[in-house]
């Protein structure tokens, strides 16, 4: 069969051509015109709607970078123990405990979680803390050749307890409400020592009162050293307030309000490593940074009875002195010291000041952390070897080698502050309230993929 004349398709457009003009032309053909020119319309607005779509369809999707939120009227945070937080926190339902994991998210509440106060000992065998009323059970699981064996110990008041760094000894309160003392437990011996001369009231906060020398083989309580060894009784070995190195068991101590000394625990060996003029004086307290390298502590002076800091120290014990001087005539409140590792950086707050300084370079910057301030008991400013997180304001800062602020996060509401995993992969803030705080968990990972303000994500 032969292709179509041309004239014939040529005569079919002419004749639908003059149909359609007419139908749009003649008056009584209104209604079906306009019914056309819908149906057009609407097949068009279809189409579109079909491509808006598959468009979207297309595009991926990013998670938010909040994985999890609460809100509490306040929140009185504990210690944070590999990536678990723990704090006290009180809502419409009452006070409780609870346990927020930053590796899965979950959120559990005391009486609900299955692994209540359990701590690994090492070697030594596994921690487990029991509650009993107001009182604890402390019970120890250790294996020998192929048996397992329990030792159960009752503890005094609700106060947490302090493990030693090697895991093989337990320093626990015992006592009544208005009379705690403490004790010692050995799981290599299976029994408990008392820790003479120690007595604290129910307000003390014993978790502060305890720290331990890097070994585990010195301990301190307040103002004195014990030597607890392996197998040796706990005895006094010297008094007076002190800082432990977190590498060494040597102990920063000030006498007299005007030498720093060095003093090692196992050789009982004392060196001075600083002396203020006449007129000044060391103010506590001395801290190191995390590799045990370096200290920094302040002086001032006295005038009329009333302490002006005038100068922040910073120090490896031998030939390093840095001197950081403070010109501000109001210069009457100090707190906040902190050194890094490998003494990169030093900051403090003077008078609601942030001061933060890259002690290669010796530039400095200054934050106000008057919201992080009004937090009080929440971190707000964390170093790193290679830098500095912040909590400023709104926002979240990370202050790198550079010395150039780079903001990580932002919300909509004022900062109290923030704690970090220990794999710097989820931030846990905490953002003030109306009527108290609202805890959320961030994934770091995703935030180089999303610009959330901070008040998306799941509530629970």
């Amino acid at each position: 069969m032969g292709a179509k004349d041309p004239s014939a398709r040529w005569f079919v457009w002419r004749r639908t051509r003059r149909r359609f003009h007419r139908l749009c032309t003649v008056t009584s053909a209104w209604p079906v015109r306009f019914a056309v020119l819908t149906g057009l319309l609407l097949v068009f607005v279809f189409i579109c709607l079909l491509m808006w779509g598959w468009r979207d369809e297309e595009r991926p999707r990013v998670p938010s970078p909040v994985i999890r939120t609460a809100e509490f009227q306040a929140v009185k945070p504990g210690q944070i123990r590999e990536d678990r937080f723990f704090f006290r926190g009180r809502s419409e339902r009452g006070e409780a405990d609870y346990e927020w994991n930053l590796r899965t998210g979950t959120l559990l509440k005391e009486g609900e979680k299955s692994e209540t106060g359990v701590i690994p000992l090492g070697n030594h065998g596994l921690l487990t803390v029991l509650s009993e009323g107001a009182a604890r059970l402390l019970m120890v699981q250790k294996r020998v050749h192929r048996n397992r064996i329990a030792y159960n110990v009752r503890a005094g008041m609700h106060h947490p307890v302090s493990v030693s760094p090697r895991g093989d000894a337990i320093v626990y309160p015992v006592g009544d409400a208005d009379d705690v003392s403490l004790a010692l437990f050995r799981p290599k011996e299976g029994r408990s020592h008392p820790i003479p001369e120690t007595r604290f009231s129910s307000r003390t906060n014993i978790a502060t009162a305890v720290s331990w020398s890097p070994s585990g083989r010195f301990l301190s309580v307040a103002d004195r050293v014990y030597a607890v060894g392996d197998t040796v009784p706990v005895t006094i070995l010297r008094s007076g307030p002190g800082w432990w190195s977190p590498k060494e068991d040597v102990r920063a101590t000030v006498e007299d309000n005007r030498r720093l000394v060095l003093w090692n625990a196992e050789t009982g060996k004392r060196r001075v490593v600083f002396e203020t003029p006449s007129g000044e004086e060391i103010v506590p307290p001395v801290v190191w940074d995390s590799h045990g390298h370096y200290f920094s502590f302040a002086t001032g002076r006295r005038v009329s009875g009333e302490l002006f800091f005038e100068k922040v120290h910073v120090m490896d014990g031998q030939l390093y002195h840095y001197v950081e001087n403070e010109h501000n005539l109001q210069s009457t409140q100090l707190d906040h010291l902190m050194i890094g590792p490998g003494g990169g950086y030093v900051s403090y707050v003077i008078n609601g000041m942030l001061k933060l300084i890259h002690l290669r370079t010796q530039n400095s910057l200054v934050f106000d952390v008057y919201h992080q301030l009004a937090g009080q008991s929440h971190p707000f400013i964390r170093h790193e070897p290679n830098g500095v997180w912040l909590a400023e304001g709104r926002h979240v800062l990370y202050i790198g080698d550079d010395m150039k602020e780079k903001e990580i996060y932002r919300t909509s509401r004022p900062l109290m502050g923030f704690y970090l995993s220990p794999r710097l992969h989820r931030l846990l803030i905490v953002e003030k309230m109306p009527h108290g705080c609202k805890l959320s968990l961030i994934d770091l990972k995703r935030l180089g993929q999303s610009a959330s303000s901070g008040d998306s994500g799941n509530t629970g």
